[in-house]
């Protein structure tokens, strides 16, 4: 290593932040030639980017006091959270997405004007945290719990922070939140998304409620909420819809003018047997919006289930994304309708007999929790797993570039033969609650550039994979693993995976690995950010 190098690495080594880090790498081109040949090692402490709001003394408006908490601070004033995270290091909060902040009071009772005091409080603290999570482009404000959904404070809060150019994507907002501000606010004067110039998607949530009120209390809020949806062509408004009788009502609403009012609409839920009148025929109201689906749950709990979902995958022209749960009760109770686990084969071999045409379909997610306790016959639900799974991957698609497997406890050759015939350009694979792959899984993915593990897997990493990531969020989904990060050094990874790394990335939780990254290119860690947020 030449003095330059030295010099070079001396300074990656001593950088508390992954930006400063590209960002010189960039700036020196004979270094950024070389980007192969420096190592980045960093490890750090996560630094929660979830706030729960406690407003005290809210009875007494001109003495109310803000509390914060987190996951690892409790009740502290603005004035010291504030504190707190400007003395945290750099690099904790630079691998951050998403800042969520959660109301935990009503306030319904205050008047106008103090609950706009109050909000621009609130909204002065959220402008603070998207200055120092520098790349942070998704913003959650919601109602915790059970607050009342009819409350437009959360709204209130949204049309009062600065400008902030780096949100694209602000969610957490019920539909009862916007039509409760657009019954105390003029929709159509207020530029409420002013402070957001590159925001593109915001969400709206439309859940089941207990007491649901009557859709004719709400037609002129309706009315302004599409009006004001009609002026902001270039945000896509994303409903998440629940399958109850006033959630239909209200999308059958904002559908029935789409075109007419040139709305710019996306639509998920959970795609459940209600919607359907039979095997290929939907409701009503899933003919409506179906042209303006990208992404859905669907659940396999009947053989004919698959002829459903041929359906879909014939139908759904605009869907991108797709979850779905293989009921394995379904799986036994076949089993035992048949006979034999055989017989039950021959069968479903021929339920697959059909392939999907949809060509924006891109991320596949399976769950399919089939697991045998008893040693005489585990071998055999392997087996059977993996022809299952074979099969039922031949029906989609060739466009997959994402594909997540979850409670899957073991996969087995064929069907990784299968995704490398099936799915030419994988570029993303994930496994949560999964314990045992071939050891040459990913050697025939030859477009696959991230892993993803919740856990471990002991599998070889071709030379072509950029990135491996680690995840330790929640012990029951790495059970058996030693995550104590004193314990685990980085040649326990690189000798599970049969390859090492010149960049390794460990946050820490306590003592606890939280997830640890393997990058081929420094240059890349921001794809990291969405990778361990998605999958």
């Amino acid at each position: 290593m030449d003095n330059s190098q030295v010099t070079n690495q001396k300074f990656i080594d001593e950088s508390e932040s992954l930006s400063e880090i590209s960002n010189f790498v960039i700036s020196n081109s004979c270094f950024s030639r070389s980007i192969y040949d420096c190592k980045v090692k960093k490890e750090w402490f996560s630094f929660s980017k979830n706030f729960s709001l406690q407003i005290k003394n809210i009875n007494d408006p001109k003495n109310i006091k803000l509390f914060v908490s987190n996951l690892d601070y409790k009740d502290e004033s603005t004035e010291s959270m504030i504190n707190i995270i400007n003395e945290s290091p750099f690099i904790s909060r630079e691998d951050e997405s998403r800042i969520s902040v959660c109301m935990s009071n009503s306030t319904k009772e205050l008047n106008e004007d103090d609950k706009s005091l109050l909000a621009d409080k609130i909204a002065s603290f959220i402008d603070f945290l998207l200055e120092k999570f520098p790349n942070a482009t998704n913003l959650c404000i919601y109602n915790c719990g059970s607050l009342p959904k009819f409350d437009d404070f959360t709204c209130l809060i949204i049309s009062k922070i600065n400008a902030c150019n780096y949100i694209n994507e602000i969610n957490g907002t019920d539909i009862f939140n916007i039509l409760t501000y657009a019954k105390n606010h003029d929709l159509s004067t207020i530029n409420f998304f002013k402070n957001f110039p590159n925001l593109h998607s915001f969400v709206i949530c439309i859940d089941a409620l207990e007491n649901p009120p009557l859709i004719e209390n709400y037609e002129n809020e309706i009315g302004e909420l599409l009006k004001f949806m009609s002026i902001h062509k270039n945000i896509t408004f994303n409903f998440f819809m629940d399958d109850d009788t006033l959630s239909k009502e209200i999308m059958e609403r904002i559908c029935d003018n789409v075109d007419n009012m040139s709305l710019n609409v996306n639509i998920v839920y959970g795609l459940i047997n209600t919607f359907f009148k039979n095997d290929n025929e939907f409701e009503d109201i899933v003919i409506k919006i179906k042209p303006y689906t990208t992404f859905f749950c669907f659940v396999v709990d009947s053989m004919d289930s698959f002829k459903r979902l041929e359906t879909i995958l014939r139908t759904f022209e605009n869907l991108e994304r797709l979850s779905i749960t293989v009921d394995s009760d379904m799986i036994r109770n076949e089993i035992k309708k048949y006979g034999s686990m055989e017989k039950f084969i021959e069968t479903f071999e021929n339920v697959f007999n059909y392939k999907g045409t949809i060509k924006k379909l891109n991320k596949l997610e399976i769950i399919f929790d089939l697991y045998e306790y008893d040693e005489k016959i585990k071998a055999a639900y392997d087996k059977l797993r993996d022809k299952y799974l074979e099969k039922m991957l031949s029906i989609f698609p060739d466009n997959i570039k994402v594909l997540s497997f979850q409670q899957v406890n073991s996969i087995g050759d064929i069907v990784f033969d299968q995704i490398s015939t099936l799915f030419p350009n994988l570029e993303t694979i994930s496994f949560l609650l999964t314990y045992n792959v071939p050891k040459e899984a990913f050697s025939k993915l030859q477009s696959l550039r991230h892993v993803v593990i919740h856990g471990e897997l002991d599998v070889n990493i071709p030379e072509w994979v950029e990135i491996v990531l680690f995840c330790y969020y929640d012990s029951d989904f790495y059970y058996g693993c030693d995550n104590i990060s004193e314990n685990v050094k980085d040649d326990h990874y690189y000798e599970m995976m049969n390859r090492t790394f010149n960049h390794s990335l460990r946050n820490l939780k306590g003592d606890e690995i939280y997830y640890i990254a393997f990058l081929k290119n420094i240059l890349r860690w921001k794809e990291l950010i969405s990778l361990k947020m998605e999958y």
